[in-house]
């Protein structure tokens, strides 16, 4: 991120304060995340990012744990080292039973048995769709259904 610069929250105004405030609460984290303080710069390009975040993960009707790993699978497969690290981060606190080896063993498809079937099956469909410059095609939405996914669950 060496084109960007962070605003600190000691350095921030009033409204952008107030946005950091939200990050902090909902996430339950002392310091501004880094992602958050690099956006600093742009306040409503933080906000908008903040609420769609919010919105899909965090208010999501999907497991935090299988959103989580949908996160580290698109970050893998685009090789996002930083959002890798993140999002392997929050799974490994999440969980016992997984390390940072099993995260990468479940994304190329050879978890054996450490998670779900349907875990597996929306993370195999994730990677596709990230992959593909295309929406969710019937068959997925199929398998995803046959999985036990309901319709909001298939739209997150």
């Amino acid at each position: 991120m060496s084109n960007y610069y962070p605003v600190y929250y000691h350095e921030a105004d009033y409204d952008l304060k107030t946005v950091y405030d939200d990050i902090r609460r909902t996430m339950n984290v002392e310091d501004v995340p880094s992602w958050a303080s690099y956006m600093g710069k742009a306040p409503h390009l933080l906000k908008g990012m903040w609420s769609m975040l919010r919105h899909v993960a965090l208010d999501s009707h999907i497991p935090p744990l299988l959103t989580e790993l949908l996160f580290f699978s698109v970050a893998y497969t685009r090789t996002a080292p930083y959002c890798m690290e993140i999002h392997a981060d929050n799974i490994l606190r999440m969980t016992d039973s997984l390390e940072y080896k099993d995260l990468m063993d479940i994304v190329e498809g050879n978890s054996q048995g450490l998670i779900p079937s349907s875990y597996q099956t929306a993370i195999a469909i994730c990677i596709k769709l990230t992959k593909a410059a295309c929406s969710l095609q019937g068959e997925d939405f199929q398998r995803l259904r046959n999985e036990g996914f309901d319709q909001v669950q298939c739209m997150e």
